[in-house]
């Protein structure tokens, strides 16, 4: 088998439709089917409720797909993303790079209340 018909070979070996996507930059393998399960809309609810904190972190690139999707601005998009999942039970919803700017400062004044004590 050359080159090609092998690429064509492994091309029908493979189904992810677009409802798989986790626009992770990774493929869906059976290794994340538990990981998709964990992130389902009613195990958000479930956690959502039960949680003393719900924190939401949307990736740049999921704003911006539902941005051209839906024609509007991506800042808009994260504000109506953000009052729909505060509805939904989230407290606090922030854009991912903001998101790891709060865990990196969070981490930070950790590891000084742990070691300056």
């Amino acid at each position: 088998m050359n080159g090609f018909e092998n690429r064509i070979y492994l091309a029908q070996i493979g189904q992810v439709t677009l409802s798989d996507c986790l626009a992770c930059s990774g493929c869906v393998t059976s290794a994340e089917t538990v990981l998709l399960q964990e992130q389902s809309g009613d195990e958000f609810l479930k956690r959502a409720e039960t949680s003393p904190l719900t924190v939401v972190s949307i990736s740049a690139e999921a704003r911006t797909s539902i941005a051209v999707h839906n024609r509007e601005d991506p800042l808009l998009t994260l504000r109506r993303a953000a009052e729909g999942l505060r509805r939904l039970g989230a407290d606090l919803v922030l854009e991912a790079s903001a998101a790891e700017a709060v865990a990196l400062l969070e981490g930070q004044a950790e590891f000084l209340q742990r070691f300056r004590s």
